[in-house]
């Protein structure tokens, strides 16, 4: 019965901080779920659902403690549900603040199986970039063409050509780059 309280308690912080943005800016209903999820953890028989990793770990992404958000959704991201995904593309965001170019790439790999559009399209849009930067051009070009095909009025558009042109000159292929 504790850990019910724990995990209502905790939610119910958790869905203050989402609705008020102003009031979650200052910390204190971040902090405050923060507390009440790793009370749960720490209480809860056997391994916590990934829901609850998920939410512990977005908590500490909020409040700047990177390193645990990293292994929170870590845990989360173990589950095949949809908790993968949303742990895999949180990731991502965690490791490009970290500079830890080829562990958000394969994040957001794994982001990319997302049920929800827009984190595919950031996904796939981030996978392009980061491809450059890790100077595999080739692997960059066939992102963009991902991302072209599947959302062709998509935010990055103009972006992701513009990439693109770069990466055909950088292997070379001045025909594409020009086109």
């Amino acid at each position: 019965m504790k850990i019910i309280k724990i995990l209502c308690l905790s939610l119910f912080l958790y869905l203050i901080f989402l609705s008020k943005p102003a009031l979650a800016f200052c910390g204190f209903y971040v902090a405050k779920a923060d507390a009440y999820f790793k009370k749960a953890i720490d209480v809860h028989p056997g391994r916590p659902t990934a829901g609850l990793y998920y939410r512990a770990g977005i908590s500490k992404f909020k409040l700047g403690n990177k390193s645990q958000a990293i292994k929170y959704l870590k845990e989360a991201g173990l589950s095949s549900g949809p908790y993968s995904t949303l742990s895999a593309f949180q990731l991502g965001r965690l490791y490009i603040q970290n500079n830890e170019t080829a562990d958000a790439l394969a994040s957001y790999i794994i982001a990319l199986s997302s049920d929800n559009k827009e984190i595919r399209e950031e996904s796939i849009y981030q996978s392009t970039k980061l491809n450059i930067d890790l100077e595999q051009y080739a692997e960059a070009i066939n992102y963009g063409i991902d991302y072209l095909k599947n959302f062709p009025s998509g935010k990055w558009v103009d972006e992701i050509q513009s990439l693109q042109a770069q990466c055909f000159l950088k292997t070379s292929d001045y025909s594409n780059a020009i086109n």
